[in-house]
């Protein structure tokens, strides 16, 4: 997780008052990693294989770009809570399991809190250097208006897993190309990146690439 923060100027060579710069942590267990991402300061969370590094040392990963998030307004011993804790983080991270596959339990509407993401993660166990999973909990407040009843159409919401320090360089930068149109380097730079991908983070797993990962 890497925090953006405000430091002071404290000499006087420069007339800015203050600057801002990063601070990043590594995340290591299931209770550090509940993460509410729209706090009162800005931060980034990103996925990393830190046995993977590019040249300059960057640990190659995913950076996720969040979606819209909300905390719940509902007290703890209500139903829907109880039914569903992970609305109190924006995200979750454990270790895989090929048991824990629904966050809310496998028939949310009919659960009494016994078998979901809260109750696993109270186990605090290791996620440095494990095939893990990442949840992340998108959701909106909304009052809704007139031209909105019955049918609201206008809100949505979703997610991005964006590749972070795969290549040395600017994949696209310097392709050249004839007066006919042929980006024959640009489909090279393409081919390279499939075979990159499948080398680096995917191998059985379909939907979530298993790796030895970090979350920073």
């Amino acid at each position: 997780k890497t925090n953006l923060v405000t430091k002071r100027n404290s000499d006087d060579i420069s007339p800015r008052k203050s600057y801002w710069t990063t601070e990043t942590d590594t995340i290591k267990t299931e209770l550090d990693a509940r993460i509410v991402i729209w706090g009162s300061r800005p931060s980034e969370l990103a996925v990393i294989n830190s046995n993977k590094k590019t040249k300059v040392g960057n640990p190659i990963g995913y950076r996720l770009i969040p979606g819209p998030a909300s905390i719940p307004l509902l007290s703890d011993d209500e139903y829907s809570q109880i039914r569903a804790p992970f609305t109190n983080y924006d995200v979750w991270v454990t270790p895989y399991n090929k048991s824990e596959k629904w966050a809310g339990g496998k028939f949310v509407d009919q659960s009494q809190g016994e078998d979901n993401i809260e109750i696993w993660t109270l186990r605090n166990r290791s996620i440095e250097n494990k095939d893990i999973v990442l949840w992340h909990t998108i959701g909106f407040h909304h009052v809704p208006s007139q031209e909105e009843f019955p049918i609201m159409p206008t809100l949505s919401g979703g997610f991005e897993l964006r590749p972070t320090n795969f290549f040395e360089s600017n994949p696209t930068y310097g392709p050249t190309h004839d007066r006919g149109g042929h980006f024959d380097e640009v489909h090279m730079h393409i081919a390279q990146l499939d075979i990159w991908l499948r080398q680096t983070f995917i191998t059985n797993v379909v939907i979530w690439p298993r790796c030895t990962t970090n979350v920073t």
